[in-house]
């Protein structure tokens, strides 16, 4: 079990960024406890050596060190196309998971992740970290699902190569009713060359959510 974290999302480089309409704030989690449960499918998931880069994330070394103590999930993608499914709950135990995916020179991974909660689950957080060698195409496409009284953090950072392509969305079910808890994502990456790419999106959506079961992780 890990300590109650307050992290800063979005932290800006001084105070004159407010002028520019952006804003930093701060989220207070309970104590991250994981791994939450996963279902993954499509693609073998190994406790592979780390990447060799050390890939940072969005919200900084505070979040990675709240999620340093979790399980790691490893998916890699070797010189082909890869497609991974990931469907993720958490729940009044077990609330976290990290993810890290790399794709090796000239493959192609897409990887679609299910966000979801249980009616119990204070939050759900989520930290991935990408690793691109050069020439590789990653898409990371996420739906986020949770429970009303869910808050959402999604951490994310990557690291392109030369001539890689990393593309990530992110959509949002809009609040089922007036006073549900917050999302918060945030995402880097770290171009090695200017000929790498990187295209992020994020999208809120009316959806329909049908609630996960509790349980730990397989």
């Amino acid at each position: 079990m890990t300590k109650e974290n307050t992290l800063v999302v979005n932290p800006l480089p001084s105070p004159t960024w407010n002028r520019l309409h952006m804003n930093e704030t701060t989220v207070t989690l309970p104590p991250l406890d994981g791994p939450c449960k996963a279902d993954w499918s499509g693609a073998e998931v190994t406790a592979a050596p780390a990447p060799a880069t050390v890939v940072s994330t969005g919200m900084g070394q505070e979040a990675e060190a709240a999620f340093a103590s979790l399980e790691t999930d490893r998916i890699t993608a070797k010189a082909n196309t890869t497609t991974a499914r990931l469907t993720l709950c958490a729940d009044g135990a077990k609330n976290a998971r990290r993810v890290e995916l790399t794709a090796e020179a000239n493959s192609h991974l897409t990887v679609v992740m299910d966000l979801q909660s249980t009616a119990d689950a204070p939050c759900l957080a989520l930290e991935t970290r990408v690793e691109l060698a050069p020439g590789a195409k990653v898409r990371l496409v996420q739906l986020s699902l949770p429970g009303t009284d869910c808050t959402v953090v999604n951490n994310i950072g990557a690291h392109c190569g030369a001539g890689a392509d990393w593309c990530s969305c992110f959509w949002a079910a809009k609040p089922p009713t007036p006073g549900a808890r917050p999302t918060w994502t945030e995402t880097t990456a770290a171009l090695r060359q200017t000929s790498a790419t990187w295209a992020p999106g994020i999208t809120p959506l009316t959806l329909t959510m049908t609630p996960c079961k509790p349980g730990a992780a397989p």
